[in-house]
């Protein structure tokens, strides 16, 4: 028995020994997991929203894939946009959003990949519209342009209870692409919303938009509508025409304003060509005035009302954002100025009722006999746009004043004048024959010459420098009598003396000796005026034989220029070393330098240009010019230069290549290439 109870003892001994170290097995390598928030963003949701949402959406369901296998399936309501879900660490997840409407009905779906990177962050999930109609609808015609509107909708659904009609949301415009066809005008500029067109003329428009998005089985779909509409008159606030004595020979290209009331505003273009485009406003710009504030000292038999809505519209040029004169209505062009003869010319009023008046002016001139003038004035305007016209007979003439502007005119006094006014339909012919007709002022070419009477001068040696301006027309300038801005920058190597039409800067970086400033005398059209200055060749910062630069630039702030290729008036002078005796050798001969033929070239295409180079001496450089601009400088082999240029844009380009010598003599060529 006590043998038994042993082993009982024993055996209980070894099951503790067991159940305190059970035997080891395998275990698996189970990845991290990270909180993940998934974000639904519904309307009225505050803060980040990848794409717009359906204004109907409600709730929304969520499928969590990893690869084909479903994780999980959240449900989102509007007022509850996120959810937190617990995801492995390095899985790309698929997130499938399918958003629904009060009743249920799908109107969103969509996906996105996203790679769970084991930081807890916020996943915004990605879905669009699905389609369900679009519609076009258009505005009448203002200002020549008509607004076709795209109104692309959702999927449409009834209140639960209601036995309206369905409605539909719109679709947001991230959600969709939209393509348009026009026939019967030009579109002048498109998007989601709609475009803007311009139709070709009275006639029918026809505009089809193809709009791409999402279909109800999670495809892609394209719907089709088609709108036309047809244009019954030509707009009544867009004038065009030609401006007749247009210098369409200068390519030059201004805008318009209508200058009303000491208001100015924009109100269309005259084209290179000379082709007039106005758009004339509503009437907005007119304000409460008073007819004698228009015309003063009118003596009225019947009086206009003391206070109208009323705008008198004249119009003002400007190019290159520089005021270049007026633009005239009348029956020829007269420069501003009464010419013998009659004449008619206009001005366009804008009233907000209909006006009566008549009346009559008397003046008298002084010199150098009295003369009176005469005014008559018996108009009656209707509420819109008017235009004023004056039938002007001019008899008689005086001389200019003496040492006036203009030597050798004469002015012309204006005997009688009549006044009245004719209703205007903006768009509608022009009365009596009258034509467009611009009144050019500060608009000219002026060109700019430096020539200097030593161009080899000996260290310590004085050069007499002559800057030449040059009025190639076809104005004057407000200017005349008083002066043009002539710059020169005063290179390194240069000591210098000027006289008091010339002011100076100082160049404290040290790059130049500092800023000439001169005024030249503003000539009249066709005609040049001079000014001259000296320097002084000097050894400090330039070695003998090194070529000095002098560059004598026209201000052109005041006015606009025509032709600015000849803005620039170069000199180069390249000092000698004095040798204390007698006269030292200098190299005076100039490079030979020569274009190969250039043809039709091709804008953004290069162009290799070449041309031969020879001198006495050794060539030192060969520079390679676009009218004033310096391209780059060519590469010289032997008696050869080449250059590779790219032209940009087309049209006429002057070519120049300038070449140096080892004394700084220069030898130039010019050629002109057209570039298509």
């Amino acid at each position: 028995m006590r043998e038994l109870h042993g082993a009982f003892t024993i055996f209980t001994l070894s099951l503790a020994l067991v159940a305190c170290n059970p035997p080891t097995t395998p275990t698996e390598n189970v990845a991290p997991t990270t909180a993940v928030t998934l974000r639904v963003s519904f309307p009225g949701e505050t803060g980040i929203r990848p794409l717009g949402t359906p204004t109907t959406a409600q709730t929304a369901s969520v499928k969590v894939y990893d690869g084909n296998r479903l994780e999980t399936t959240l449900r989102f309501e509007s007022y509850s946009p996120t959810r937190t879900v617990n995801l492995k660490a390095g899985i790309t997840y698929r997130f499938e959003t399918s958003v629904m409407d009060m009743t249920g009905q799908e109107i969103a779906w969509g996906t996105r990949d996203h790679n769970v990177n084991g930081y807890a962050e916020t996943v915004d999930l990605k879905f669009k519209s699905i389609l369900g109609d679009a519609k076009l609808t258009s505005t009448p015609l203002v200002n020549g342009t008509v607004d076709v509107s795209l109104d692309v909708l959702g999927l449409p659904y009834n209140m639960p209870g209601s036995s309206g009609q369905p409605t539909a949301p719109m679709v947001p415009l991230g959600d969709f692409e939209a393509t348009y066809t026009v026939v019967g005008g030009t579109v002048e500029s498109s998007s989601n919303l709609g475009l803007r067109l311009r139709p070709a003329g009275i006639g029918n428009v026809t505009v089809t938009v193809q709009v791409s998005g999402l279909n109800k089985d999670h495809t892609s779909t394209i719907l089709e509508r088609t709108l036309t509409f047809a244009v019954t008159q030509p707009d009544p606030s867009t004038i065009t025409g030609q401006v007749q004595n247009w210098m369409a020979d200068k390519n030059l290209i201004a805008s318009v304003q209508g200058n009303s009331n000491s208001n100015v505003t924009a109100v269309g273009v005259v084209g290179a060509t000379g082709a007039l485009d106005i758009s004339l406003p509503d009437g907005s710009l007119a304000t409460a005035a008073d007819f004698n504030s228009l015309f003063t000292g009118v003596t009225w038999e019947v009086a206009p009302a003391a206070a109208q809505a009323i705008t008198m519209f004249g119009f003002g040029l400007r190019a290159d954002n520089k005021y270049i004169g007026d633009l005239e209505l009348a029956t020829r062009a007269t420069g501003g100025q009464y010419v013998p003869g009659d004449m008619n010319a206009a001005a366009m009023v804008y009233v907000d009722r209909d006006v009566v008046g008549k009346g009559q002016s008397r003046s008298t001139t002084s010199y150098p006999t009295p003369v009176e003038q005469v005014f008559n004035f018996d108009f009656s305007l209707k509420k819109g746009w008017n235009l004023f016209m004056m039938d002007v007979k001019a008899v008689q003439q005086m001389p200019a004043f003496p040492g006036g502007p203009y030597p050798g005119q004469n002015y012309t006094l204006i005997t009688q004048g009549n006044i009245h006014a004719v209703p205007y339909v903006p768009g509608s012919a022009l009365p009596q024959g009258m034509n467009w007709y611009a009144k050019f002022e500060n608009i000219t070419d002026l060109a700019v010459e430096q020539v200097v009477d030593n161009t080899t001068p000996i260290e310590g040696n004085t050069v007499v420098h002559t800057v030449k301006v040059s009025n190639n027309g076809p104005s004057e300038l407000s200017t005349y009598g008083m002066g043009t801005s002539v710059v020169l920058d005063l290179p390194k190597g240069l000591n210098w003396s000027y006289d008091g039409n010339c002011s100076f800067t100082s160049d404290y970086s040290g790059v130049t000796n500092g800023t000439l400033r001169c005024s030249v005398p503003t000539p009249m059209k066709g005609q040049s005026s001079t000014m001259s200055f000296r320097t002084t060749a000097e050894g400090l910062y330039s070695a003998p034989g090194n070529p000095i630069t002098l560059t004598a630039k026209l201000d052109t702030q005041s006015y606009y220029d025509l032709e600015k290729a000849n803005d620039l008036g170069n000199v180069i002078i390249t000092r000698q070393k004095s040798s204390g005796s007698g006269t030292p050798t200098v190299d005076l001969r100039a490079p030979q330098v020569s274009f190969q033929m250039v043809g039709q070239l091709q804008a953004g295409l290069p162009v290799t240009l070449s041309g031969n180079v020879t001198d006495d001496g050794k060539v030192a450089k060969v520079e390679v010019y676009e009218g004033v601009h310096l391209l780059g400088t060519a590469v010289v082999n032997g008696t050869s230069w080449s250059y590779t240029w790219t032209p940009t844009t087309t049209g006429s380009f002057k070519l120049q290549a300038v070449a140096y010598d080892g004394a700084g003599n220069t030898g130039t060529t010019t050629t002109t290439a057209i570039v298509k």
